[in-house]
């Protein structure tokens, strides 16, 4: 067996001990793959709410957990995309989603989420030298449906260029190209 198509592309961003090449992670896409929750082991447990025909929501612990967006598309066989921004959360997850069933392809909206301790977000932009490569380091993001947040100091640097402060807001763009019930990230951008 060799990698799979997902550490194939997985081999551009992380060195080759990161436990996404070690062993296949887990993905979950939104409809056109321009948006990746790259995940390896997880636990489930009730939720604390109720969708709207009553079912229970589910709580996802994910031990580590990267979040992908491709402002350029990714394609099999095609060089990966080097502006890729790449979030880590080396600690993990917990997740709530309103329908969490990989095991039959039904993975339903992020309702809420935090990401406890470090975070790290990074791209190599488009220009193949560091002039313009982002670095944004924080921690203790949280999410809902809208939104990526956090209160935690900020530092950040863009080529030459480097700041910080407190408080960082990452707001989500709707997918509009999924049909209600299709499974995937709810995210296009």
């Amino acid at each position: 067996d060799g990698p799979t198509k997902y550490q194939r592309l997985l081999r551009a961003y992380f060195p080759a001990d990161h436990w996404s090449q070690t062993q296949p992670p887990k993905v979950i896409g939104n409809s056109d793959e321009r948006a990746l929750l790259v995940f390896d082991e997880f636990k489930r447990r009730p939720g604390s709410g109720q969708n709207a025909d009553g079912s229970p929501t589910t709580f996802v612990d994910i031990e580590r957990i990267a979040f992908l967006m491709f402002p350029t598309p990714p394609r099999e066989g095609i060089t990966p995309p080097p502006d890729a921004i790449i979030l880590e959360a080396p600690q993990g997850a917990h997740l709530e989603f309103n329908e969490f069933r990989p095991e039959v392809g039904k993975i339903g909206q992020i309702i809420r989420g935090d990401f406890p301790g470090p975070i790290r977000i990074r791209s190599d932009m488009k220009d193949p030298t560091p002039n313009d490569d982002l670095l944004i380091e924080t921690a203790d993001l949280q999410m809902n449906t809208k939104l990526m947040y956090t209160s935690a100091p900020v530092r950040f640097r863009m080529g030459e260029n480097i700041g910080g402060g407190n408080e960082l807001e990452i707001r989500f763009l709707a997918d509009e190209h999924l049909k209600p019930g299709d499974p995937g990230l709810k995210i296009a951008g």
